[in-house]
């Protein structure tokens, strides 16, 4: 039972109440994106946000066409958000509006899972708070209307839980089987979903310890073994469906290789990434100290499993990037929303019993409840204000002397090679090559490819467009450039080059 329903306030309660209206509910969430836009600005089409938007837009352009991923796409995650992509820009068309408006979409979905996930366990209130801490958590803003993978695996994982809450007041297993459905899809859209899966497996067990009155322990076993089995069978029936690669990702990750290059070294997570969120730390360390003393670990058990998984693999894995930060800000911001409610309510509740009788106790509850609150507000506010300032003033695609240049010779083009910035090709409507659409760094870490080897898919296809990020073509390609291709743009480290048969028609 949740400190709301076990030390009641009237004034808390009445606000609540307003929460468990569905109209109020979805209005909020939608004056909330209305608010993010407008901060945002008109810019937010014309510009790439996260790092690897690229790569995904692209894809799924390609794929729209016609290209099957894997075989000609060469791809190290799963397909499901590329084909999701793909097929809404084959019904409204390749358009970086389209792709943002799924990105927002599952940034959205995110917020409203994770708030729904946070109200079962905690109460309406924390639910709020919780929801504000993660929109102001370091990266949450700038990754949730990318056009990027981590968003909608999360808000899928999560989405897994709102069947199990279902399933708990419900006989039989069709909820249950419903939430392995949900997270199978979960990994068929990206493989960092699993860092969920202990999560939800404790998760499984507490509730049918809550279902059964004998036979817990086998009971938990079954319905752990069911859901997993689910899990398998519709993460294998997507990929079937889809056609799923799993070799790509299996170098790109694991790779032997990748682990000895120099550059990974320094692509490590340091648990002094902590200090740069604050609020977050104070407010977990303060909701697990809250949970020990009101013996609350039935409402903590999810994001504490959560963080604990997340802190653990990316202290080993490499590499990791900034936008990992998601899967701790979520169990941060929950435990920061159950530490400030909950002693809020102890210290204001008539009646409270044991260790929170004290007068003092209840000062000192008051006195952390309030420090929290007034942190969370002044470093998150800031924090958010400076995630969108940082957005609006990203340098704008739309203006770009090699983007005209691009659409200048469009008509004539039917490739084009991107070194680097394949946005520009995707904002001019040009298709990059299958095979080279896709270039992260892991790529070449992994030795699944090298400049050798590019510079003969190039030289297959024969590009009528060239962009470099670097004044000299690679040595590979040195010989075929000088006698192919002529340079006519220059700008900001963005080198175009076309057929010089082009420029003579």
């Amino acid at each position: 039972m949740s400190s709301e329903n076990r030390y009641p306030i009237g004034a808390n309660g009445r606000i609540s109440a307003i929460w468990n209206r569905p109209l109020i509910f979805w209005g909020g969430w939608c004056v909330l994106v209305v608010l993010i836009a407008t901060c945002l600005g008109s810019n937010l089409p014309e510009i790439q946000i996260g790092p690897d938007e690229h790569f995904e837009v692209n894809k799924s352009l390609l794929w729209a066409k016609g290209y099957p991923l894997y075989t000609r796409i060469w791809n190290d995650q799963p397909p499901l958000y590329t084909v999701l992509l793909g097929m809404l820009f084959k019904c409204f068309g390749p358009s970086i509006i389209v792709a943002r408006g799924l990105a927002a979409g599952f940034g959205l979905l995110l917020l409203t899972a994770f708030f729904i996930a946070v109200k079962r366990t905690s109460g309406s209130l924390a639910a709020c708070v919780a929801s504000f801490c993660l929109i102001t958590a370091p990266e949450v803003v700038k990754v949730g209307i990318s056009v990027m993978l981590e968003v909608p695996a999360i808000a899928t994982g999560l989405c897994a839980l709102l069947p199990l809450y279902r399933w708990k007041n419900n006989s039989g297993r069709s909820w249950l089987m419903a939430s392995g459905l949900v997270f199978g899809a979960a990994l068929q859209v990206k493989y960092t979903a699993l860092i969920l899966l202990p999560a939800l497996t404790v998760e499984i067990v507490l509730l049918s310890w809550q279902k059964e009155r004998t036979s817990r322990i086998m009971q938990s076993l079954d319905n752990c073994v069911v859901w997993f089995g689910i899990v398998a069978i519709a993460f294998l029936l997507i990929g079937m469906v889809l056609s799923s690669g799993y070799g790509e990702a299996w170098q790109s990750h694991f790779s032997p290789a990748s682990r000895r290059v120099a550059e990974t070294r320094s692509l490590t997570f340091s648990i002094l990434a902590l200090l740069e969120h604050q609020e977050g730390l104070w407010g977990g360390v303060a909701g697990l100290l809250f949970a020990t003393i009101d013996r609350g670990w039935r409402q903590t058990a999810l994001p504490v499993t959560l963080l604990a998984t997340a802190i653990g693999i990316f202290c080993c894995h490499r590499p990791y990037w900034d936008y990992y930060y998601l899967y701790i800000a979520v169990p941060l911001a929950w435990l920061t929303g159950y530490a400030i409610v909950g002693l809020l309510r102890f210290a204001w509740a008539e009646g409270a019993k044991g260790f929170f009788r004290s007068p003092w106790m209840r000062l000192f509850s008051y006195l952390i409840g309030s420090v929290l609150v007034v942190t969370s507000l002044t470093e998150g506010g800031t924090r958010l204000m400076s995630q969108v300032e940082e957005i609006r003033h990203l340098p704008s695609v739309h203006d770009r002397e090699a983007i005209s240049k691009m659409k200048e010779f469009a008509s004539q083009t039917k490739w084009i090679y991107c070194m680097d910035n394949s946005i520009y090709a995707f904002y001019a409507g040009l298709p990059v090559i299958p095979e080279l659409a896709v270039l992260p760094r892991k790529r070449f870490w992994s030795g699944q490819i090298n400049d050798e080897q590019i510079a003969a898919i190039v030289q297959r296809y024969r590009p009528e467009q060239v962009m470099l990020t670097c004044p000299e073509p690679p040595e590979a390609l040195k010989a075929f450039m000088a006698s192919t291709y002529v340079l006519v743009c220059d700008e900001d480290s963005c080198f175009l080059y076309v057929e010089k048969s082009l420029i003579n028609k």
